[in-house]
């Protein structure tokens, strides 16, 4: 499974979102990283939702605003690849190689 820092940001409010912040958490968790190439009008469109719904839940799970949300969430999808994922630059060299 991949790491989705947007779930492991979500799931502590999980138990209070109404109906309508679920749709949208829901709907964040399944673009992931994504995520931060939207805009508020792209996330409406694709949710049926207003721009000022998606606002309002971004700062119910307590961001400053929507470019302080994707600004977290490319700093963490950035930090997490950093450590995780290796480079195969010699993919001819195994470990058992001396």
């Amino acid at each position: 499974m991949t790491y989705n820092y947007l779930e492991t940001l979500i799931l502590p409010y999980r138990k209070s979102l109404n109906s309508t912040e679920t749709l949208i958490a829901d709907h964040m968790i399944e673009l992931g990283s994504e995520v931060i190439n939207k805009t508020l009008a792209n996330l409406s469109e694709e949710t049926g939702l207003s721009e000022a719904t998606i606002f309002k839940f971004v700062k119910k799970i307590g961001f400053q605003g929507f470019q302080d949300f994707k600004i977290s969430i490319a700093s963490n999808y950035k930090l997490h690849h950093q450590v995780t994922d290796k480079i195969n630059v010699f993919s001819e060299i195994t470990e058992n190689d001396s």
